[in-house]
């Protein structure tokens, strides 16, 4: 065994078990490659983060140059730190531009793998870097669908809020609806099944207001609000519609029908 290897696995060594001064005095001496890897692809920064060993942490990325190097198997620290629940960690390596969408080998992200595991503050942290809701991996699988799978309702409730997607698949033809219900959680299931069920209430106000708009029923008006100077769009009844209608349109809609229709925009 070379001294370089010795010092490879010494330092290694010391980000598995926590020893901090071991790994400072390799930083500082420069001993080996701190990006140095074991026989799977492990680098000291992945082995520290799966081990919760926040100081050390913090003394690699600031000599890391990639903070995103892939294990044999695609993972990365990031993933490790999520994986084990190490909220400072991750917090520490998003802060140091850490990427949330790398996919490891099976397609998994850090977010599925805090989604898969429950660890509802480490998917905050990762919603509030926007990283990407939707990324599928090589069975299809979204972090929607893990966390509907394991039962994890309040997971589910923040990938929901922010609008990630409800109706892709997997490879056998299944949503996070059918996940849900497959697993027997019932809270997931009327949770979903809310979302989904205002999500088609939508759909069909938008395509009644563009029926109406197109035909000259109803007219829309946009203003600032005072508040926070956000525009809103406000449907409005034109006054004399039938004017505008042909004599059978008349018989199908009055101005009544329209105003009586507008209560559900």
């Amino acid at each position: 065994m070379t001294i370089n290897n010795i010092h490879k696995d010494a330092f290694l060594y010391a980000a598995e078990k926590g020893l901090f001064q071991v790994i400072r005095e390799s930083l500082e001496m420069r001993l080996c490659d701190i990006n140095c890897q074991n026989d799977e692809g492990w680098t000291a920064l992945m082995i520290a983060a799966a081990n919760g060993h926040k100081d050390i942490i913090d003394a690699l990325v600031v000599h890391t140059l990639s903070h995103d190097v892939q294990s044999n198997l695609g993972d990365t620290a990031l993933m490790w730190a999520a994986i084990k629940g190490h909220k400072d960690i991750v917090d520490a390596l998003l802060a140091h531009n850490c990427s949330p969408d790398v996919q490891g080998n099976g397609g998994w992200t850090a977010l599925m793998w805090a989604a898969d595991k429950g660890h509802k503050d480490i998917v905050d942290a990762l919603l509030a870097h926007t990283c990407n809701l939707d990324w599928q991996n090589n069975n299809a699988w979204t972090a929607l669908m893990m966390a509907a799978a394991k039962g994890h309702r309040d997971i589910v409730d923040m990938l929901i809020r922010q609008k990630c997607k409800l109706d892709l698949r997997d490879n056998n033809g299944r949503d996070a609806l059918a996940l849900a219900q497959r697993h027997n959680h019932v809270e997931v299931v009327v949770l979903i099944e809310n979302q989904l069920r205002l999500n088609r209430n939508w759909d069909h106000r938008k395509a009644l207001m563009l029926v109406l708009t197109g035909r000259n029923y109803l007219q829309v008006s946009s203003s600032a609000t005072a508040d926070t100077g956000r525009v809103v769009q406000t449907p409005v009844v034109i006054q004399g519609v039938s004017a505008a209608l042909t004599s059978s349109e008349k018989v199908l809609c009055d101005v009544f029908l329209v105003q009586h229709i507008m209560r559900y925009i």
